[in-house]
Order: C-alpha cells, then sequence, then structure tokens
C-alpha cells in the first residue's frame, strides 16, 4: 500500500504541482523537448515544472509525465485532481524526503486525491 501512495504523489504532483507556469503562456521550446503537444495544455506546462524540480524520483521524460498527467486528469478520481492541480498552480515544487516531487502548500488537496485513487 506504500508504494502505491509512494507512486500516487508521485505522479499528483508531477502532473499538478507544477501548473503554476501558466501565468506567462511561454513554455518556450527548449523546456518541451519531447513533449507530446504545443506545450499549451496544463499538464504540459505542469511537467516542465516538475522535471525542472530533478527529483531523484519525479518523471524521467516530459513526454511521460504528460502521458500520466492526462490519464489522471480523466480517470475515476479526475474532480480530486483538478482540485490539486488547481491548489498547486504558481506554487512551488519541491522535493520530499523520499525524492517524489511535492507542492507543500496543497498537502489537504493532495491527501484526497490519494485517498480516491486508494
Amino acid at each position: 500500500m506504500r508504494a502505491l501512495r509512494d507512486l500516487v504523489v508521485l505522479f499528483s504532483l508531477t502532473l499538478l504541482a507544477a501548473c503554476g507556469d501558466d501565468d506567462d503562456g511561454d513554455t518556450g521550446s527548449a523546456n518541451n523537448a519531447g513533449s507530446t503537444g504545443t506545450g499549451d495544455s496544463r499538464c504540459e506546462r505542469g511537467c516542465v515544472a516538475t522535471l525542472a524540480a530533478d527529483c531523484p524520483n519525479g518523471p524521467d521524460t516530459q513526454q511521460q509525465c504528460v502521458a500520466d498527467c492526462e490519464a489522471l486528469e480523466s480517470g475515476d478520481c479526475g474532480a480530486e485532481y483538478a482540485a490539486l492541480q488547481a491548489c498547486a498552480e504558481g506554487e512551488a515544487i519541491s522535493c520530499s524526503a523520499q525524492g517524489i516531487p511535492v507542492v507543500a502548500a496543497c498537502s489537504a488537496e493532495q491527501t484526497v486525491f490519494i485517498d480516491c485513487l486508494n
């Protein structure tokens, strides 16, 4: 159960935490290397910032990060994930003690999301 929780935290924060990059609208082509799209989606922008946090247990590639994010957005816990993404907008991403990308300001939303997945 703990491994699932860690994986969920990784995905949730990878995909939502970085949503704060949408204020300037400029994601830059260098930051979107390997992206699955144009850099305009919330997942694409979020993953750029998540990858920039460079956490040891964060996503390996922009493409995989975006794919995971999009799957979570459309999954059974999509509403909870959207709340976590909204909270994370504009917040700093850091690495947890386990090396997982986290948004400390959104721990309550993250808990609700993880509980939904469990």
